[in-house]
């Protein structure tokens, strides 16, 4: 029995996205499915466009014998007024979801996750793109998971508090500090004995590393403030 027509191989690829941001250029790549958005701060954000591709062409397979051809690079000069450009890269499992009625709203979506970068802590930030991710993938015309990649130098770029809202945010952080620095294994900083107060540096200095790490320079400035306070006294 000829079991050859049970036995088609149907070839099946993935998308690869990539964004190389430096000083003076940026280098993108493009293989497969998926969109490269690009975006500065007065937030206007552009499709990122190939030579020889068409905006929306799609890629059936990374595995078919003319794949090598199908791969698309750029290399572009970043002029001054663009300096703090920022790029969006999305899987098909994102740009093509029945989530967004046009492709002009799939573009303009993201532009709220920068701005939460700036806003908010990187944990409250995560949490609620995964919220919405989730939906975004379950009624996905590519029925596929979600990739979504962010590539920012300066979030605070893209949103600037007003007056007020910048003193709650410090007012937040510093009430947050005092409620840390309140206790350490039950008692005050002032309290610690020598050996505790080390344990106590070192848990700070994780933290601040973690707290920049994170993008919340805010924080990571406030806990630098008070280990050198707390290095005075070891």
């Amino acid at each position: 029995m000829d079991i050859s027509k049970y036995t088609k191989l149907v070839p099946y690829g993935s998308t690869m996205l990539a964004v190389l941001l430096g000083r003076d250029y940026y280098v993108a790549v493009m293989i497969g499915d998926g969109v490269i958005l690009r975006m500065t701060p007065d937030k206007n954000v552009e499709e990122e466009a190939f030579e020889g591709k068409k905006l929306g062409d799609r890629v059936e397979s990374l595995c078919n014998q003319d794949a090598a051809y199908k791969i698309y690079t750029k290399c572009v000069k970043i002029e001054e007024a663009d300096k703090d450009m920022a790029f969006i890269l999305c899987s098909d499992g994102f740009c093509e979801s029945e989530a967004f009625p046009s492709r002009e709203q799939m573009r303009e979506w993201p532009k709220r996750y920068i701005v939460w970068m700036a806003k908010y802590d990187m944990e409250t930030v995560v949490e609620q793109m995964t919220k919405q991710m989730e939906h975004i993938s379950a009624v996905s015309y590519a029925k596929d998971d979600i990739s979504l990649a962010i590539a920012v130098k300066d979030p605070s770029a893209y949103w600037k508090p007003t007056p007020e809202e910048e003193q709650e945010r410090r007012e937040a952080a510093a009430k947050k500090a005092a409620e840390e620095e309140a206790q350490y294994n039950g008692k005050s900083p002032l309290e610690l004995t020598k050996k505790e107060l080390k344990e106590y540096v070192k848990k700070l200095e994780k933290e601040m590393k973690q707290a920049a790490a994170d993008l919340q320079f805010e924080r990571a400035a406030q806990l630098r403030d008070q280990l050198f306070e707390y290095r005075v006294r070891l």
